[in-house]
């Protein structure tokens, strides 16, 4: 698949997509010419600097676009709609993430490593050397998160974290802005 980065990603995550043979372009489009640009990727990833509305989803009509996913807390920056007459593919995409983050936590760190190291122009073994930083979870484990409140719960904290940085005015149920759902769906 084609992904379009719009707003930065996390680099491990980037080259885990990398190295499972996906292409990933970074690149922030201005509004008049995202709708455009749209149509050479499968998949774009916004966060909260891009705004996908429907002129840029109908622009893209008819080409390779297949997922818009949204990084981050809420969703005013996608149409909600689109996304939910389409939760197969996202269901999809989800599944396909979760089977990146297997081979990320499959030991294959040195691998990881490497294609981390390429992307952040970084030395491999100061990469390699910062595996043991945080815990690489698998799609398994985040599923079962989600099936047992785990997950909602790091939501919950990090919102509660936005709020008291003044990034966020107020609490909204995380199921207005995560798939728990999706997340369970997709580790069956």
């Amino acid at each position: 698949m084609r992904i379009l980065v719009t707003d930065g990603m996390d680099k491990s995550a980037i080259a885990t997509l990398i190295a499972q043979g996906h292409e990933v372009v970074e690149q922030f489009y201005e509004p008049d010419q995202l709708g455009a640009a749209l149509r050479e990727f499968d998949v774009v990833v916004v966060r909260s600097k891009t705004k996908v509305r429907a002129n840029h989803i109908d622009e893209a009509k008819g080409s390779k676009l297949k997922l818009i996913i949204r990084g981050g807390v809420g969703v005013d920056n996608i149409d909600v709609k689109y996304a939910e007459a389409n939760g197969d593919k996202i269901l999809r995409f989800t599944k396909a993430l979760f089977k990146a983050m297997n081979y990320a936590a499959d030991d294959n760190y040195e691998e990881v490593a490497g294609y981390v190291a390429a992307q952040t122009k970084t030395d491999e073994a100061s990469v390699y050397d910062q595996r043991g930083d945080a815990d690489w979870l698998t799609g398994e484990e985040v599923a079962r998160g989600a099936a047992d409140g785990t997950v909602e719960k790091y939501y919950e904290i990090q919102q509660q974290n936005f709020i008291a940085a003044g990034a966020v005015e107020g609490e909204v149920p995380v199921s207005d802005y995560v798939m728990l759902d999706n997340m369970i769906e997709a580790g069956k």
